[in-house]
């Protein structure tokens, strides 16, 4: 099982293969304003599109129990780990695409922040005027990326996946 920080710069170095500009949240070129605690675990760069990132490890992509406790408290949105954690006690839905919707979830909520000002580049690159996705990456040797394509089509997302040796990136719109 890889670490976070390994993933994260595979993830990186696969984005950069694709011609992306990648800032880890690790790395000192970004800087955070506001209340909000953490940005994403990346921002990509290509062009007029900045991507908003966030990454899940095999470690963080348990799938062992419904999302409970301490995890609700980083609820993003009105009620979501909540409404998921029914949906699997119902059978609605497993508990591996439980937690893809709520770690897709987080992303969309970063990506917002991003889209508000919340956090740029030391460079000053000006983000807000750029087109902002969201990004979602899992490992390729995980599988799981039948079931976030299937999470990410019954949640009405259109998205692209943007490959790479070691990670994928699903990668869609704000909503």
């Amino acid at each position: 099982m890889k670490e976070r920080n390994f993933f994260h710069g595979e993830v990186k170095a696969d984005l950069e293969e694709a011609g992306y500009t990648v800032f880890l949240e690790t790395d000192k070129e970004l800087t955070y304003t506001g209340r909000e605690n953490r940005p994403a675990d990346a921002l990509a760069f290509k062009g007029n599109v900045v991507i908003s990132i966030e990454m899940k490890t095999e470690q963080e992509l348990s799938f062992k129990s419904p999302p409970s406790g301490d995890s609700l408290k980083y609820d993003y949105s009105a009620g979501t780990r909540e409404k998921v954690r029914t949906m699997i006690e119902n059978g609605e839905i497993t508990r591996e695409e439980g937690m893809h919707r709520v770690h897709i979830n987080q992303a969309e909520h970063y990506a917002k922040k991003l889209k508000e000002g919340i956090w740029g580049t030391r460079k000053g690159a000006s983000i807000q005027s750029k087109k902002i996705k969201v990004g979602y990456s899992i490992p390729t040797d995980i599988d799981g990326t039948e079931v976030v394509e299937r999470v990410l089509i019954d949640l009405g997302k259109s998205f692209r996946r943007l490959g790479g040796k070691n990670s994928v990136t699903f990668v869609f719109d704000l909503p």
